[in-house]
This record gives structure tokens, sequence and C-alpha cells, in this order.
């Protein structure tokens, strides 16, 4: 068994984020990396020798989708073609949108213990609006229907005739590609999966619509069918639904049992700066000490040392930031990712926000906001807009024109706001641990302009219908609570735009 490292396994990842801005960037028209009839990784990147990698090193973009730098990209692309365990695999299959290579398959070479070889199977990050709809119904739904799809590629790579053509699998992924690794290693091959082979095919099942604590539909888990996946590896990835861990309790358990008997089976690597690793929730485990433990380890950033993006959210999101470097800034490819302590300060307040709105709001009912909803006082007002501003409404205003019509999409923001409200009344210590995060993250006027790439984009959210915002536009709100010391310096990262 060839036995790829989690930096391998990183760069086969940054693969799928090789798309037109990198292309664009060596002269090239096309719109995403053309995979037809290229059998193996390095045939895919012949297209980049190393005068066209020099060219992509100049390139004006300070960042390429994922995060990346084009320093960075140029760097993955040269020894993706070069290494000796990744130039050869066979691409076996691929799914691409017009924009995207969505999902990659590659096969692993067999060897004397492996007959059958094994497959890695490979999910790029949110890509297009209909994903950033599937994240909204990602926090309730037991299955989303980008998860369900993901299951499908998985199939696709891994069976024939309903059986299993290797031995063994990798499933990887970034950010929501993350996430479709980690659910598709907790269901696939369950006999409560929402695809089952029918003798011919995988059929989605036929069963009713199933949210919240209904589990009519679930069977007793049959541990005879566990999976052929060795390891599951994310990167800055989101969890999964909590409908999703109660649905598949039974699987579950025998994913701790795994975890717990020292099977490294699930890893999500993140950096302590990143905002996406604390959404939804990730699996946990009691070892054999009865110690808590989660299957997200910190590792060091790395390269962010670009002071044009430099400490924004897109870059300590990348993948790419985990990759090793020498104290000189050259990539260190044949070394491990380096352990951190933990997330910054204040950063499980996005956990804890976001999981109180999925279990709080455990069928997706957001849109009925007239239900529990506590009026807030001022301090939880301006949190709540603070957040909704910078993490929620560009996001959702992408989403929820897809969800439903634009009535009910007014509703929705609102109802947000209050959900998020409500939060900040019953924590008292939130509204603290918020202004530490977002000192941490340097989150002030000047990089939340960036992160909204202008005054534009809020122009255009306040278009689709988020009226409540107006009141507040022509105002400066300070974060959370008022300056004691009254500082201008102290307050600055308060501003609001």
């Amino acid at each position: 068994m060839r036995n790829l490292t989690e930096v391998q396994l990183n760069l086969l990842e940054a693969m799928t984020y090789i798309d037109h801005h990198a292309l664009n960037s060596i002269g090239r028209k096309d719109k995403i990396l053309d995979l037809n009839g290229k059998e193996t990784v390095g045939q895919a990147l012949d297209i980049f020798d190393d005068e066209k990698l020099e060219q992509m090193r100049a390139s004006s973009e300070e960042l390429f989708p994922g995060g990346y730098t084009p320093n960075e990209m140029a760097d993955i692309i040269k020894k993706l073609k070069t290494d000796e365990n990744l130039k050869d695999l066979e691409i076996i299959k691929f799914q691409s949108n017009e924009k995207h290579n969505l999902y990659m398959g590659f096969k692993l070479p067999e060897d004397e213990i492996h007959e059958k070889g094994g497959c890695i199977v490979a999910y790029r990050g949110t890509s297009g609006n209909k994903e950033w709809a599937d994240d909204a119904e990602a926090m309730y739904k037991i299955d989303s229907p980008q998860q369900v799809e993901a299951l499908g590629f998985y199939y696709d790579c891994t069976k024939e005739n309903g059986k299993d053509k290797y031995d063994y699998a990798y499933v990887i992924g970034h950010s929501k590609g993350a996430n479709k690794a980690e659910y598709v290693t907790l269901v696939a091959d369950s006999n409560n999966a929402p695809l089952q082979w029918d003798g011919e095919k995988f059929q989605k099942v036929d069963r009713k619509k199933v949210v919240g604590t209904d589990t009519s539909q679930h069977a007793v888990y049959d541990t005879s069918k566990k999976n052929i996946i060795k390891k599951c590896i994310g990167f800055n990835g989101e969890g999964l639904a909590s409908n999703t861990l109660r649905f598949y309790e039974g699987e579950l358990n025998e994913l701790q049992k795994d975890l717990r008997d020292g099977n490294k089976k699930m890893t999500i690597y993140a950096s302590p700066y990143d905002v996406v690793t604390q959404l939804l929730k990730h699996v946990s485990y009691k070892d054999r000490s009865g110690i808590e433990c989660s299957v997200v380890k910190y590792c060091r950033e790395h390269g962010n040392n670009n002071d044009n993006v430099a400490g924004t959210i897109e870059r300590h999101h990348s993948a790419g930031i985990l990759l090793p470097k020498t104290e000189q800034g050259e990539f260190a490819f044949e070394q491990r990712f380096v352990n951190a302590d933990g997330p910054v300060r204040g950063m499980d307040y996005i956990h804890e926000l976001t999981t109180y709105l999925m279990d709080y709001d455990k069928n997706g009912k957001l849109v009925d906001t007239q239900s529990e909803i506590i009026p807030a006082n001022e301090n939880a007002r301006r949190a709540a807009f603070w957040t909704a501003d910078v993490l929620g409404y560009e996001k959702a205003a992408k989403a929820v024109p897809l969800l439903c019509d634009m009535n009910d999409a007014r509703k929705i923001m609102g109802a947000v706001d209050k959900y998020i409200a409500k939060y900040f009344n019953e924590k008292p210590d939130a509204a603290d641990r918020i202004d530490n995060l977002f000192r941490e993250l340097n989150l002030n006027e000047e990089t939340v302009l960036k992160i909204f790439k202008g005054q534009d984009i809020r122009d255009k959210i306040i278009a689709r219908g988020e009226k409540h915002l107006e009141a507040n536009q022509r105002q400066e709100r300070p974060l959370v609570r008022q300056n004691q010391n009254n500082n201008p310096a102290s307050r600055q990262h308060c501003k609001i735009l």
C-alpha cells in the first residue's frame, strides 16, 4: 500500500483549484484544467513548464481561488509534476461544471498485499451558487443534495457492479470538500445511506423527507458493511450537522470505536485562525484513557508573509497555508505539518454560535420568525449585526434566493439576526469572546472592506432585501461594548463600514 503523507494529499487536493485564474496567468483561455484524455497527474499538468510557472509567479492576482498565492500554486504544480508518488497516479474519474473540476478520483497502484490497489477521491471546496445554497441546507438536513452527490461520485470511483474495486481508499477535501469527505466516510456502504445498490446501479432511497429528530426511516446499522476507507483527510473544513450525527448514530459509534483504538481514520488539519473549521460539529470520541478528543488537529500557518493578503479570512482558510516551509520561505514538502496548540482566542464563539443556531432550529425553519424570539439588548443587537455582516450575509445573500422566494429570503435574514441576538442575550460572556476573536483576526474597517471586496457587495446585499441594515448603514457601530478607557486606537477594530 502506498502510504501518502498529509502533505502529499494536500498537494493532490490543490489540483481541484487549478482553474481559469491559474490558466489565465500563463496566457491560456481555458476555463478549467482539461482532464479529458489525461491518464496521469503528470500528463494533466504538462502545460505548466518551467517558463509558464515563472509566468504564473509574476501574476498580478494576489490570491487564486482556495486562497493560494500564485507563487504557492506554481510551487505546488511543480511538486505534483516531479513527486515520484504523485506524478504517475492514474486519473480514473472526474466531475466538473463550467468553471471547476469539482471532484477527482485517482488510482493507487497494486502491491504484494493489496492486489486491487487503492483509490483517492478528492473534493473541492464550495463552488458556485448551488453549493452556497447547499451549505445552508447542510446545517439541518441529514443528507444535503451535494453530500449525496459526493457519495455518488465516491461509488462511481470505487465500485463495480455494486462491489469494491479496490482494497482501500482515501477521501480528501478542503472546506466544504472536507465536509463531503467526512460525510462519505461516515455513511459509505451503510444500510442507512441515501444511495443503495438495486442490482443494477446506486439509486436514491425512496424515503420521505427526514429532518430534525425524525428517525423513523432509520434502521439498525449493519456493522458487517464497513467501507474500505482507510483515511479521511480534510483541510480547514466544516463539520457535520447535528441531525446527520443523530441519524447515523450507529455508524458514528463504529467510527468512534476505530478512532478510540488508535486508527486515525479521520483527521481534519486546521489553521488556528480558520473560521470555517469552527462551523457545525466535527466527530469527537473518547480515547482509551477516557479523555475527550476531536478529529480536528491544529497546525501552524506558514507562508503568510504577503502584506496584501496576510491575515485575511480567505488566506487563513487556505489549505496551502498549512504546508511546511523553511525559515527562508521555501516549501519543505518532505516535512510534516507542524502542530499548533489550538484555535486563537474567541474562536470557540463561532463554533458555539453556529451549533446554537443549528440545534435551536433543528428543522430548518428560520423563516418562522414569530416563535420564541427575545428582543435583543443594545450590545447584543450590535454584535448580531457585526456577526451577520462579516460571516453571514455574503454567503446567505447567494444562498437564500435559491432556496425560497424573496419575501421568505427577507424573513430568513431577519430571523438569523434575531437568533444571533437571542444567543448573545443568553451568553453574557459572548461579547468579550467575539471582541477577542476579531482582535485576533485583525477585523477592522480596512480588512472588512477586503472581505466584501468593496462597497458594491454591500449595496447588492441590501438590494436583495436586507432592509433591516439600512437604519444602521450611516452610523459607525461599536462591535459589542463601549471601551472603558475611551482610547481611539483600541476602538479602531470595532468600526463597521
